[in-house]
């Protein structure tokens, strides 16, 4: 079970897709299956023989057949996908709580936690059986999590500016807190290689090393998003991204790399309706499930802008101490990031071309490309190994 590669859900030209495309790094071949709802950015972790995808961002694909489109709704954001690797089945389950932002595993924990909360669901795949832990405080954004030997990280911005770590110890089963020097915000890219956790903003890597208690930043212009992570051998790996708008996040509606027209038709075919809260894809970008003039207010404020996207690997030599620069095949951002079987893989995103159906699969020394089944934007997991996630956002 450990050379399998899991692609699930994301946007498409269809918009919100179901698809699981299921890469086996022993033979090379590809397979599909389905997710129990389309959905983008799952929180996404793998524990014992189980890959869950929980949460995420939901369309109306789903909200037919005459059900309450706002109980579903509400359904939906708690829903949990699990593959069990060992058996080939498929089944669901609900969190506590709605908004799952991070998914990380330390032993035989997967932990989910949420923006907005302070709630972490834990399920213990050794007993089978579902329990709840408590952060120190909410978090006011998108969490970012990782672990690093024994320990689960859970790094989040609150209210008065500063960015605070929950560190979850397994061997004493005790919380404590922590706080990254200098953040204000994150990313909700996290990873880690050998005794060092990695947190992404902007420009900087902040870094925490387990083996000393301390803390570094790292800064790798330009400043970016929509990055993807993840790890081969002794390490780290950043690559892809792209330009952030003022205070809004990719509001390429129609995905030309320009903001402008094009989005103003899309707000206009959707006007005066109810979406998806923060379907930007049908043009609801303040996120309030109606797209009308404060959505054109936003449009307008930053019309003209242009996305830059960006083709760099910035990757980290655990080793050394030395970081160093690659390249995948395209510039794209909102793509994701694991490793399987030896091999890092950056697959899925959006650049100038629209939505990216590329694998780029890097080992060492060299490296290659394939192609998955279905165009879609995707969040990757590394099923029985160590997870580094792409956490989508559009």
């Amino acid at each position: 079970m450990g050379n399998l590669a899991l692609f699930a859900g994301g946007y498409n030209n269809s918009g919100y897709s179901n698809v699981v495309d299921i890469y086996d790094a022993e033979t090379g071949t590809w397979s599909t299956a389905v997710l129990s709802e389309a959905r983008a950015r799952p929180a996404a972790t793998t524990v014992g023989s189980f890959a869950m995808f929980a949460g995420g961002d939901f369309g109306p694909i789903g909200w037919l057949d005459g059900l309450d489109a706002e109980a579903n709704f509400e359904s939906f954001r708690t829903l949990v996908d699990i593959f069990d690797a060992d058996t080939g089945i498929w089944s669901t389950t609900n969190l506590s709580q709605p908004d799952v932002s991070a998914a990380v595993t330390v032993g035989t924990k997967a932990m989910f936690a949420a923006e907005g909360s302070d709630v972490v669901d834990v399920f213990d795949a050794q007993t089978g059986l579902w329990s709840t832990a408590t952060l120190s405080q909410p978090r006011s954004s998108t969490i970012a999590a990782t672990a690093v030997g024994d320990k689960a990280l859970f790094a989040g911005p609150l209210d008065n500016g500063s960015v605070v770590v929950d560190v979850y110890d397994l061997q004493a089963d005790l919380w404590s807190t922590d706080i990254i020097p200098g953040a204000k915000t994150l990313d909700p890219l996290a990873l880690a290689v050998g005794e060092k956790a990695m947190f992404h903003q902007g420009a900087d890597v902040y870094i925490y090393d387990d083996s000393l208690g301390t803390w570094s930043t790292k800064t790798l212009p330009p400043v970016k998003e929509q990055l993807a992570g993840t790890w081969l051998e002794n390490r780290a790996l950043f690559g892809g991204g792209c330009t952030p708008l003022p205070d809004y996040h990719l509001l390429d509606l129609d995905g030309d790399g320009f903001i402008g027209g094009g989005e103003l038709d899309i707000i206009r075919s959707f006007w005066g309706q109810h979406v998806a809260p923060g379907d930007k894809l049908h043009g609801d970008i303040t996120g309030d499930g109606f797209v009308g003039g404060d959505d054109l207010d936003i449009l307008k404020s930053i019309w003209g802008s242009r996305i830059e996207y960006f083709d760099t690997v910035d990757v980290y030599d655990d080793l050394t101490g030395l970081w160093s620069t690659a390249a995948i095949s395209q510039a794209r951002h909102s793509l994701a990031g694991a490793t399987v079987g030896g091999v890092a893989l950056f697959a899925g995103g959006r650049g100038e071309d629209g939505y990216s159906d590329v694998v780029d699969l890097y080992s060492l020394p060299g490296d290659a490309q394939q192609v998955v089944p279905e165009p879609c934007t995707v969040v990757l997991l590394a099923v029985g190994a160590f997870v580094m996630l792409g956490l989508l956002r559009h």
